[in-house]
């Protein structure tokens, strides 16, 4: 599996890509346009002639030069697009049309057309990537059916869970995916769950 390795496009700028994720690139004279499934990494070779944009889910994000992380994720709610600001200011303009200009330090979550705006509560440093680009998923208060999702997107694991107990209870850490056997075991420690391999990369997380 391995660390995401950063995809180099022809016009110097640089994109890591999550797993289970697409990207589509169309460089022209005029602007530099990309479509996005899932989730991406961009740091943007500044071109102030050639605007950057990711479109996703009807979402555009247009950039200068700057780095920033796009994430497109399924909630009980709904779809919602969020985008991390590294370094440098984004514009963020929703399916209804709604613009917003994101600094870095900040993030933007887009759903149902309304762009909200928050400061990060640690911002990343300038220089930092996503912490799912350097091997590990970092949570604070997600529920193991969220956590459970991005491991299987970032590992390629499948993990069943038993009854909606087990999918609410709260989990915060740091965990490494390139052992995702580890970082379940050390999932279910914290709440007494039992975990139970079922095959090749294959568990199901049950009350202890």
């Amino acid at each position: 599996q391995g660390l995401p390795a950063p995809i180099a496009l022809a016009d110097g700028s640089a994109v890591r890509l999550n797993g289970q994720s697409q990207l589509r690139v169309e460089l022209g004279e005029r602007e530099r346009r990309l479509r996005l499934k899932g989730e991406g990494f961009f740091e943007v070779a500044p071109d102030k002639s050639r605007p950057f944009s990711v479109q996703v889910d009807g979402v555009r994000i247009t950039a200068v030069g700057t780095r920033f992380n796009v994430d497109e994720r399924q909630t009980p709610d709904g779809k919602v697009v969020e985008v991390v600001v590294f370094e440098g200011i984004v514009k963020v303009v929703s399916g209804r049309g709604m613009t917003m200009k994101i600094h870095a330090g900040q993030t933007a979550t887009v759903s149902g057309g309304v762009v909200e705006r928050t400061a990060q509560i640690r911002p990343e440093a300038e220089t930092d990537v996503p912490s799912w680009a350097k091997g590990w998923l970092e949570f604070n208060e997600a529920s193991l059916a969220s956590v459970v999702e991005d491991l299987e997107r970032a590992s390629g694991v499948k993990v069943k869970l038993a009854d909606p107990v087990v999918e609410r209870a709260l989990i915060s850490g740091r965990f490494a995916y390139d052992r995702p056997e580890n970082a379940l075991a050390a999932m279910v420690g914290l709440h007494g769950f039992k975990l139970t391999r079922q095959g090749t990369d294959q568990f199901l997380i049950s009350e202890g």
